[in-house]
C-alpha cells in the first residue's frame, strides 16, 4: 500500500466510497466516525493526508482542522476539507486555519484523486483551495 489518508466523516456512505476510491488508487485509508475519534487517530497513525468533513455533530471539521494544526504530533499533516457545500466562506475559514484544499462533495473521483495526489507529492498547498 502506499500513502494512508485517514477519512474524518460521520457519513458511512461518503467514507465507504472515499475509502474505496483511495484504496482502488494505491493508498491505505482508515476511517473515524467523528472528530474525537479522528483527533486520536491522526496522534496514533500519523497519516499522509486527511479528509475532514466540515459538518459534523459534536466537533465540526473547523475545530478539527484547528486542534490538528495546533497540536505537535499532527500540525505538518495537509488536510483536505469535504463539504456538500463550497461557498467563499467555507474556502476562506478553512484556508484561515491551515487547510491544504477543498473538495465538494458527492466526490468527482478522477477531480478528487487528482487533488489528493497533488497536495500528496507537495504540489497543491494552501493556496490552491478550489
Amino acid at each position: 500500500m502506499g500513502k494512508k489518508v485517514l477519512i474524518v466523516d460521520d457519513d458511512y456512505a461518503f467514507s465507504s466510497f472515499a475509502k474505496r476510491l483511495l484504496e482502488d488508487n494505491g493508498m491505505e485509508a482508515i476511517t473515524a466516525s467523528n472528530g474525537k475519534d479522528g483527533l486520536l487517530m491522526a496522534e496514533k497513525e500519523h497519516p499522509s493526508l486527511i479528509l475532514l468533513d466540515i459538518g459534523m455533530p459534536g466537533m465540526n471539521g473547523y475545530e478539527v482542522l484547528e486542534l490538528i494544526k495546533k497540536t505537535a504530533e499532527t500540525a505538518q499533516i495537509p488536510v483536505i476539507l469535504c463539504s456538500i457545500t463550497k461557498g467563499p466562506r467555507d474556502v476562506e475559514e478553512g484556508m484561515s486555519l491551515g487547510a491544504a484544499g477543498f473538495i465538494p462533495k458527492p466526490l468527482n473521483p478522477k477531480d478528487s484523486i487528482s487533488k489528493i495526489k497533488a497536495i500528496l507529492s507537495g504540489q497543491g498547498g494552501n493556496g490552491n483551495l478550489g
